[in-house]
């Protein structure tokens, strides 16, 4: 039994790594878009 639960936990916490890494991901877009959004209006303006 303790082995299933051992399998388990390292799954689950391979899980959360997955998803803590993908919301980084998505913050790193969010920022990086107001930037490229502002690199194109000066070029526009320029």
């Amino acid at each position: 039994m303790t082995g299933i639960h051992e399998k388990r936990a390292i799954l689950e916490s391979q899980i959360t790594e997955l998803k803590n890494q993908s919301t980084l991901s998505m913050n790193q877009e969010r920022t990086s878009m107001p930037n490229l959004h502002r690199l194109t209006l000066k070029l526009v303006k320029s």
